[in-house]
């Protein structure tokens, strides 16, 4: 089945298994930045081969993640096809027909590629600076880079008390967030700016590291062999 006939439906594979490949999260990352894209314009992006960025959207599509937008005519019979988000993928998070241990092992798996995404986005950050440096590039060049609303960040640490009021807080701003979010569904637009947010409990994560392994079961001794049982005697007569 090709991409020009396949149906997103979104029954194909859990969108949580899908994005667990890493290329398959940068793929669907790229399309909450940009509008659209064609499978040309995402090898080029990723530096991938067509076949198999073309078996990743597939993936993608089955998932019901992404669609077909648009077709257009490049030479002959030949189309051109563009792909963009699919409306409403956000509530299919929450159809799943797993179990509940698979569940739990599907959402680590996908907050470790979501972390391990969030952290490479981030990085692109440090390589700015560093090419800032690098080009002998001080604050002044930044200014002129970057307006004053073109970014923000903030780094707390917290008592258990301030991370509760600070999780309510946040839960309150992500409503919000999410209203903004929602005026734009379904609309295809560029969105150039990224916005992460994650709260840790960073002094259990440090000493959980420090933890050495654990040492494996033992595994369980087979129980001991019963002895035979002895033939019943049986009783003499006297003559």
């Amino acid at each position: 089945m090709t991409i020009n006939d396949k149906k997103s439906n979104g029954n194909d594979s859990s969108i949580i298994n899908v994005l667990k490949s890493e290329i398959r999260f940068r793929i669907f990352t790229l399309f909450n930045l940009y509008p659209e894209l064609s499978l040309t314009e995402l090898t080029d992006i990723l530096s991938r081969s067509k076949s198999t960025i073309h078996h990743h959207l597939e993936k993608l599509m089955g998932a019901g993640l992404i669609e077909v937008s648009r077709e257009e005519k490049v030479r002959g019979n030949i189309l051109k096809k563009f792909f963009s988000l699919k409306p409403g993928y956000q509530k299919m998070l929450e159809n799943t027909d797993s179990s509940l241990e698979e569940v739990n092992k599907d959402m680590f798996d996908f907050y470790v590629t979501y972390l391990n995404s969030a952290i490479r986005i981030l990085k692109f950050y440090k390589k700015f600076f560093e090419k800032l440096e690098k080009e002998k590039k001080g604050y002044e060049h930044l200014k002129e880079f970057m307006q004053e609303d073109d970014g923000f960040s903030t780094m707390f640490f917290f008592n258990k008390e301030q991370f509760k009021k600070a999780m309510q807080l946040y839960k309150e701003f992500a409503d919000k967030l999410n209203k903004i979010d929602i005026e734009f569904n379904g609309i295809q637009v560029e969105k150039p700016y990224f916005v992460f947010t994650y709260g840790m409990p960073l002094k259990q994560v440090i000493e959980e590291i420090g933890k050495p392994p654990a040492p494996p079961a033992s595994p369980a001794s087979p129980p001991s062999p019963k002895p035979p049982k002895s033939p019943p005697r049986k009783n003499k007569r006297h003559k």
